[in-house]
């Protein structure tokens, strides 16, 4: 399950469902103000930990009663968190990659090259 740490404590993230993704696509679209932007930050972030969590850790749910950059690193932690399975799958991908016997030759043909390089390069004077 994903989960952010905030003030140290840790919250437990509810799957990322069709229903959250509208809030994060409302977050993401162009807005009028940044009041408004603050606005569909917060809906996002009370979307995704409900009111008790978000009382916990803005100390209201209250838009107009919170630290509105705290909204913004909240919503940062949410995304990051459900993208960390994604993210953690690519890298090893790539490390598969970079173990490959083929990413290896083709290592081994730039060494290679350089060597030629830097040979030629000396070899003239």
């Amino acid at each position: 399950m994903d989960k952010i740490t905030y003030n140290g404590k840790t919250y437990e993230l509810p799957k990322k469902t069709m229903a959250i993704v509208q809030k994060e696509d409302a977050m993401y679209t162009k807005s009028a103000s940044l009041a408004e932007q603050y606005m569909k930050q917060f809906e996002y972030a009370y979307a995704v930990l409900g009111e008790e969590n978000i009382v916990e850790i803005l100390g209201s749910s209250d838009v107009n009663e919170v630290d509105l950059s705290e909204i913004t690193l909240l919503c940062n932690m949410i995304d990051e968190a459900y993208m960390k399975k994604i993210n953690d799958q690519n890298i090893k991908r790539a490390e598969k990659m970079l173990g490959s016997k083929a990413v290896s030759q083709i290592i081994s043909a730039g060494n290679a090259a350089g060597k030629i390089a830097n040979a030629s390069r000396y070899s003239k004077n």
